[in-house]
């Protein structure tokens, strides 16, 4: 049986709210889930911080971010990270 956890991002991703998400994606680490689902399709703004913990929490737990939005994007676009979750 494979353990699969979704969560669903919110609207705003900024260094504010940085901790409450690896917090998040830590538990579902801890729960011995193999992947993490995140919904990002309400992404509106994501800064530098916050993909940033994304990319750190993906190499411990992978990630797949599913519906993402078209600002989600295009900031992981402007980083050059968008192959980094492949």
């Amino acid at each position: 049986m494979t353990i699969h956890s979704t969560i669903t991002l919110p609207s705003t991703l900024t260094i504010e709210n940085v901790m409450t998400l690896t917090a998040l994606l830590r538990d579902a680490n801890v729960h011995g889930d193999p992947s993490v689902s995140c919904d990002a399709s309400s992404v509106e703004l994501m800064t530098t911080p916050a993909a940033q913990a994304l990319l750190a929490c993906h190499k411990n737990t992978p990630l797949q971010f599913d519906n993402p939005s078209p600002a989600f994007t295009a900031t992981l676009a402007a980083l050059g990270m968008t192959t980094a979750f492949a």
